[in-house]
């Protein structure tokens, strides 16, 4: 007999952060360390170090994307203004660093958004901030296991074109006006 595969609702948050604490090898590979996952932020978050000590955070909502966007990216800015709190909520931040040089920069840390949609607009904060990535999940249930099925969101593609910037015909002077047009700037 095949096992079942079917979608599932989750009704809490708390089941998601256990679900993707089980996904962490699918999204940061092996050799991660969990630090916390009650940060004193809104939202539902996890912070992690990867395999190279580098600090990941990750973002989750059940539902919204453009909620667990917005406020991964007010961690990481909390989180980089805030040393001192840092220090004393999570020192193996710091590692063996008995000088406590690490400073917690927006450039050291990644973000890691999970959300059934992705956020409106995410693909194209790649550009103000690259460490951003953004996962898409779905619930499932297989047999009597439930789990997540992740998938990553690729980056914006740019084309050449894509880069220029375009302004209207009528805007770069390339356009005459029309005699209804001359007329009524005549009359004014």
């Amino acid at each position: 007999m095949r096992p079942q595969i079917k979608p599932i609702s989750l009704s809490s948050d708390e089941i998601l952060i256990e679900l993707i604490r089980d996904s962490l090898d699918h999204l940061l590979g092996a050799g991660y360390e969990v630090v916390a996952d009650n940060l004193p932020f809104d939202g539902h978050h996890l912070l992690v170090l990867d395999d190279k000590h580098r600090p990941v955070i990750v973002s989750c909502d059940l539902r919204d994307g453009g909620r667990a966007l917005l406020h991964g990216l007010a961690v990481v800015e909390g989180l980089t203004g805030h040393r001192g709190m840092l220090y004393r909520l999570y020192p193996s931040l710091f590692g063996n660093d008995p000088d406590h040089r690490f400073i917690f920069r927006q450039d050291d840390a990644r973000l890691i958004v999970l959300a059934p949609r992705r956020p409106p607009g995410g693909r194209y904060l790649h550009r103000a901030f690259p460490f951003l990535a953004i996962y898409t999940f779905q619930t499932l249930e297989v047999g009597d296991q439930v789990g997540l099925l992740i998938e990553a969101e690729p980056p914006i593609e740019e084309s050449r074109d894509a880069r220029v910037e375009t302004t209207p015909p009528f805007r770069n002077g390339t356009q005459t006006l029309t005699q209804e047009e001359e007329q009524y700037f005549r009359d004014l």
